[in-house]
């Protein structure tokens, strides 16, 4: 006959094992089912609430969904806990920014707060200085003018430039030629503050920069720097 104690040991040990199975898929199961509500709140550096602002959330390459701040600046998301999703906002005055965050990993529904702080561009605003030409000359040098100002006009497509390219330089003018008691200069002879913005428009245009979006003006500017970008307009119509 067989051993009746070793065939109860025998089927506890797999009713248990089948027990603490179940348990666990089903933590998993429930756990899958969690949302997380994020009551979101958009605001810019001064504090000030911001209306109808777009917010996309991305899990990693793919799009969790998007949604818009109302008028007081506050929105809700419905999130999955234990992600990272990378929060875009756009607006047509905002410089678009991506923000990451986290959600907990929450075993139950829960409602996050969070305020999510951006910077809003105005007219006239100062975008920075750069350093792009060689002492007193109108030659280009490398700078990392290039790269930023494409990445700023491309993620913000209402955006309108102006540049304020520097006259000064300390190099001695070259006489005018002349001719029969004369002075004579080619009407076609440009200023040095003119070659350097020939120079500069035609750079920005053959790296793919809309000529309608720039303009570019003489002026002074802080040395070291030779140039000096602000906010001529932004287009709301987009």
């Amino acid at each position: 006959m067989m051993n009746v104690s070793k065939i109860l040991g025998r089927r506890n040990i797999l009713f248990l094992w089948v027990l603490g199975f179940s348990i666990v898929l089903v933590n998993s199961l429930s756990a899958q089912n969690v949302t997380i509500l994020l009551k979101g709140k958009v605001i810019d550096e001064a504090g000030n609430a911001l209306q109808g602002v777009q917010i996309q959330f991305k899990d990693g390459e793919n799009s969790a969904g998007r949604t818009k701040s109302q008028n007081n600046g506050e929105f809700s998301f419905v999130l999955k806990p234990g992600k990272t999703y990378s929060a875009m906002f756009d607006r047509s005055d905002i410089l678009q920014s991506d923000i990451n965050m986290t959600v907990p990993q929450f075993t139950s529904y829960q409602e996050l707060q969070k305020t999510f702080t951006v910077r809003v561009i105005k007219k006239g605003e100062n975008l920075g200085e750069y350093h792009v030409f060689a002492n007193d000359k109108a030659d280009l040098i490398q700078s990392i003018f290039y790269e930023k100002i494409s990445q700023i006009l491309k993620k913000m497509r209402s955006l309108n430039i102006s540049i304020t390219v520097s006259n000064i330089t300390k190099a001695k003018k070259a006489k005018p030629s002349k001719k029969k008691g004369k002075n004579i200069q080619s009407e076609t002879q440009l200023s040095f503050g003119q070659q350097r913005i020939k120079v500069l428009i035609d750079k920005l245009i053959s790296i793919g920069t809309s000529e309608s979006r720039i303009q570019l003006i003489e002026g002074n500017v802080k040395a070291p720097n030779d140039i000096q970008v602000t906010v001529k307009d932004i287009d709301s119509s987009f």
